[in-house]
């Protein structure tokens, strides 16, 4: 493989881009999310009985121990941080007895009162394909209290290739009698070469005489297939590389051989070295004979032909002197104000990086800007200094007394009107009266919003027109070379329209209810005056007030007028206030519902709009009729609303009756005609079940743990018997309480 890397030298840490050698991964499990469709557990072969038996593989994060009968299991010991998701989920062998206890116990141990053996497989389907390949090892973390006789690791070609027994001899520790988790590698050569690795973990029991004999039992987490990495062109010196270097200097380059195997090493330099452009060996001495931009290389090769090389670009520098120069605008400048500095450098033979001014008096003191701006607000005599870095290094060049500072009188503002108050259309003189000004070096700006000509530079501006009526502010801004001074005369002029006015109002709400009160306001233009009348309202309103608020005791329909006027006329306006009355509403009698039951409210009401709050265990918000199923005593409020928005409310009491029942029927018939065809677990607030189905024999026929999950009465894919079957159902309600149910139930087709 080959690649290239353009590297800024002296700027950053040159870190090539390796792992460290050895084994890399190339597939792993830990066992936590969607491990199914890989990991095939309590699998037939292998003679393993499957899930029949009396223990079984699962998958979980129980650690707890606990009692099962007489017998007591130790709790599973806690993981080490080492395993990626510590004491998260893990493979392992639990007991039936165990899982059939009240409570049960499910963490890793066995049941070995069996008079014989009993062998359990998982098998572990990797897709991993390791044709071509040499060294392929294998790891997980393990747990077993029983001998190295009781845990055998399996691999397989393919789902249907033969099974191979990986050797006890090439795993690094015994695979029997760990009572701690302990990491186990396999490096022997069963995983090399194979076009689908399938695992297979056989735990095969060995009676003890009672339940958690030799705990814990066997448990498997953080499996892992590795490979062995390639090789890799390293620069292990100099470094960091520098950023560039100078023509005639000489530099030793070294390269690394991490994994030990590299048996050839060739340098390639490109025209950039005084001596030889190829050198062999681990170590190159390089001299720079040229100017310019040069692309060095280091291929390496191991003993079975495997290579690498690496590509990486160095410029190489006369290394010629920049020249610095600088300029100031103004050198001489008054007491806070300004000065514009301009970097005038010429580059030597590298362009510049970075630079660096110090200002003697300024604000800012210093700065890596190019063109700064600095602020001097001290007088006197002042010296700059300017340095610069190019790659070669750093520069400067120092003045003293290069910027002076004096003090400056400023402008003082001041400006009038032969006119303040106008009709549209017409014009004002303006007249400029302000002082300190200097003949040939001052500049004006006036402002005047909403005229004709809103900008002028003169010192008189001349005729100045307004066609919109309004009140306007002018602006005047006076600069000389010291500085500047602006004055602001808010609403100076105003423009009347000189027309009569015209009427008009807004009103909060122009619908409102029977016994309320509302505010008008008053949007009349150009009125000096104004007066009221409000129709059927209650007396004690003020028929001036520019906002009156006006209260209606009936309902109906009313007028209302406004009257204003000015010096050139008056107007009028009249408008409408709708008055309704409130709805009437009526909520349901008060009721009772059982926990994790609804219960219907039906309302009614007079207008068209209903609203149930809280809004809690509704089936309908904005319904007349809504059903609930609160789970706590609770008060619902029921709010009807008319198109005036008035609103009236009632309310019912929800009483909940806190009993909680479950129950399993004794028959079923699983024939497909839609009806009774699943055995279910009935009842309410049930928040989770765990239901078990048996035959006469005690075997395990179904099994789920989810709810509204039932059993349609097949086994491996047909329907079972006619006949009577056992069920064991655990149930957890909504308050963490739990109860078990065992009987029988009756298949009829």
């Amino acid at each position: 493989m080959k690649r290239l890397l353009k590297i800024c030298l002296g700027l950053a840490l040159f870190i090539p881009h390796f792992q460290a050698f050895g084994q890399i991964s190339i597939w792993s499990e830990d066992f936590e999310g969607g491990w199914g469709f890989t990991v095939d557990t309590n699998f037939l072969d292998l003679g393993a009985v499957g899930s029949s038996g009396q223990n079984f593989w699962t998958v979980n994060q129980e650690y707890a121990g606990g009692n099962i009968g007489l017998f007591n299991v130790a709790s599973t010991p806690a993981q080490p941080p080492a395993i990626s998701t510590a004491n998260g989920n893990y493979l392992h062998i639990t007991s039936r007895a165990g899982f059939n206890s009240a409570p049960q116990v499910v963490n890793a141990h066995w049941d070995s009162t069996l008079a014989g053996t009993e062998g359990y497989l998982t098998r572990v389907r990797t897709s991993v394909n390791t044709v071509g390949k040499l060294g392929v090892t294998l790891s997980f973390w393990f747990l077993n209290g029983s001998n190295n006789s009781s845990f055998s690791v399996y691999v397989q070609d393919g789902t249907s290739g033969p099974w191979v027994q990986l050797s006890q001899a090439n795993f690094d520790v015994t695979l029997g009698t760990k009572n701690n988790w302990t990491k186990a590698t396999y490096t022997g050569t069963a995983l090399n070469g194979l076009n689908d690795i399938v695992l297979g973990f056989l735990f095969t029991g060995i009676p003890q005489g009672a339940p958690g004999g030799r705990q814990p039992s066997l448990a498997v987490d953080d499996i892992d297939i590795s490979e062995p990495e390639d090789i890799q062109a390293i620069v292990l010196t100099p470094n960091p590389l520098p950023d560039s270097i100078c023509v005639g200097d000489a530099i030793t380059f070294t390269a690394g051989n991490p994994t030990g195997t590299i048996v050839q090493y060739v340098w390639n330099f490109n025209g950039a070295n005084a001596g030889p452009q190829s050198v062999s060996g681990q170590t190159a001495n390089f001299l720079a004979q040229a100017n310019g931009t040069f692309t060095f290389s280091l291929f390496v090769r191991d003993a079975q032909n495997n290579s690498d090389q690496f590509d990486f670009t160095v410029y190489i520098d006369p290394c010629i002197e920049p020249v610095i120069d600088y300029t100031a605008n103004p050198s001489t400048v008054c007491r806070g104000k300004t000065v514009q500095f301009t970097d005038q450098t010429i580059p030597g033979s590298s362009p510049i990086l970075s630079r660096t001014w110090n200002f003697q008096g300024g604000t800012p003191l210093t700065s890596t800007l190019t063109n700064p701006v600095v602020t001097y607000n001290t007088l006197g005599s002042f010296s700059v200094t300017l340095q610069v870095t190019d790659r070669n290094g750093s520069y400067s060049r120092f003045d003293t007394n290069f910027i002076s500072v004096i003090e400056c009188p400023l402008p003082q503002v001041d400006f009038s009107a032969n006119l303040t108050k106008i009709c549209k259309g017409e014009c004002i003189i303006f007249s400029d009266s302000t002082l300190d000004t200097l003949a040939g070096q001052t500049t004006y700006e006036w402002q005047f919003p909403g005229s004709n000509t809103p900008i002028v530079n003169k010192k008189e501006p001349g005729d100045i027109c307004y066609d919109v009526p309004g009140v306007y502010d002018v602006t005047l801004t006076v600069t000389n070379p010291n500085g500047s001074d602006v004055l602001t005369k808010p609403e100076y002029i105003t423009v009347d329209s000189c027309e009569p006015p015209e009427a008009r109002y807004n009103v909060q709400s122009d619908k409102i209810c029977e016994n309320t009160c509302v505010q008008f306001f008053n949007t009349s233009r150009r009125a000096d005056s104004l007066f009221w009348i409000f129709f059927g309202a209650d007396s004690d309103y003020d028929p001036l007030d520019q906002e009156p608020i006006v209260c209606y005791t009936e309902p109906g329909d009313y007028t209302v007028l406004l009257f204003v006027e000015n010096p050139y006329g008056e107007d009028q306006i009249n408008g409408t206030i709708s008055v309704a009355e409130y709805p009437r509403v009526q909520a349901p009698k008060d009721t009772t519902v059982l926990i994790g039951k609804s219960v219907q409210l039906a309302s009614f009401g007079t207008a068209p709009d209903f609203q149930w709050t809280p809004n809690y265990a509704l089936s309908c918000e904005f319904c007349r009729v809504t059903e609930v199923n609160p789970l706590v005593n609770t008060t619902y409020y029921i709010t009807n609303t008319n198109d005036h928005g008035c609103q009236s409310t009632d309310s019912v009491v929800v009483v909940v009756v806190e009993n909680y029942y479950a129950g399993v029927p004794n028959a079923f018939s699983p024939n497909g005609d839609g009806e009774n065809d699943e055995l279910l677990i009935y009842g309410n607030s049930i928040t989770a079940i765990e239901l078990m189905i048996y035959d006469r024999n005690g075997n395990l026929l179904f099994e789920t743990r989810e709810l509204g999950q039932g059993w349609n009465g097949e086994y491996q894919g047909s329907i079972v018997p006619n006949g009577t079957y056992v069920y064991m159902a655990k149930i957890t309600y909504r308050t963490g309480y739990q109860e078990l149910l065992k009987g029988d139930v009756t298949v009829l087709r």
